[in-house]
C-alpha cells in the first residue's frame, strides 16, 4: 500500500504515461510466464526421476527473489484449478501435455517424493522446496530447450513457442508472443537459439514505469 501509484498525489500521477507503462507491464507479463513455462518443463523432468522411488538431491540451491517469484508463477501452471495444491490429476494433466505418460503409480511415487505433510498432493512450499534440489543448472536447462524445440534442429521458432505455452494452460496473445521473441532472440533472425534461451534464463529486467 506504499506504491506511489497508491500514496502519491494526483499531480504526480498525472505524470505518468499510463498506456505505456500498462504496455510495459503486459511485456513483462508474459516474459514471466515464458520462464515460467520453462522452469515447468524443468520441474516436470526432475519429477520424472522420482518414479521408483528416488529422492532429490540433499543439496540445496540458493533462491533469489525473482527465482521465487516464478516458481509461484510455475506452480499456478500446474495448479490448475487455483486451490493451492498439484493433485495427481493436475500433475498427470500436464505431464501427459508434454509428452510423457505416467501411471497412478508413478504419480504417486512422484507426490510421495515430494508431499512432505502427507496429504497426498503438493503445496506451493513443497515444490519450491523441491526446486532448490534441482540438479545442475546448465543440464537442466539444456533438457528443457529439447522442449520448445519440438523438430530438434537446435532451435525454437515462435509457432514451438506458443505450442509449449498453451500446453501449459497459457494462451499468449500474437503481441505477448511479440514481447518474449523481442526479448530472446537477441540476433532477430526470428527464432531462439540454445545459447539466447540460455541467456534469457540467466537475465532479469523488471519494469520501469515511465513517467
Amino acid at each position: 500500500l506504499r506504491s506511489p501509484w497508491i500514496t502519491g498525489s494526483d499531480e504526480k500521477l498525472a505524470g505518468y504515461d499510463l498506456g505505456a507503462n500498462l504496455e510495459e507491464f503486459k511485456k513483462f507479463n508474459a516474459k514471466r510466464k515464458f520462464k515460467a513455462a520453462v522452469k515447468g518443463v524443468i520441474a516436470t523432468n526432475m519429477m520424472k526421476t522420482f518414479v521408483g522411488g528416488a529422492k532429490a538431491t540433499s543439496l540445496e540451491r540458493k533462491l533469489t527473489e525473482e527465482d521465487i517469484a516464478d516458481l509461484k508463477e510455475t506452480f499456478r501452471m500446474f495448479d490448475k484449478d487455483g486451490g493451492g495444491t498439484i493433485s495427481m490429476a493436475e500433475l498427470k494433466c500436464v505431464m501427459e501435455r508434454l509428452g510423457t505418460k505416467v501411471s497412478d503409480k508413478e504419480l504417486r511415487e512422484i507426490i510421495s517424493a515430494v508431499d512432505k505433510n502427507n496429504d497426498g498432493e503438493i503445496d506451493m512450499s513443497e515444490f519450491i522446496a523441491m526446486m532448490k534440489k534441482m540438479p545442475e543448472k546448465k543440464n537442466e536447462l539444456r533438457e528443457a530447450f529439447k522442449t520448445f524445440d519440438a523438430d530438434g534442429d537446435g532451435c525454437t521458432t515462435r509457432s514451438e513457442l506458443r505450442r509449449v505455452m498453451i500446453k501449459f494452460g497459457q494462451h499468449l496473445t500474437d503481441q505477448e508472443l511479440d514481447a518474449v521473441m523481442l526479448e530472446v532472440d537477441k540476433n532477430r533472425d526470428g527464432v531462439i537459439s540454445y545459447e539466447e534461451f540460455m541467456e534469457a534464463m540467466e537475465t532479469y529486467r523488471p519494469p520501469s514505469f515511465r513517467g
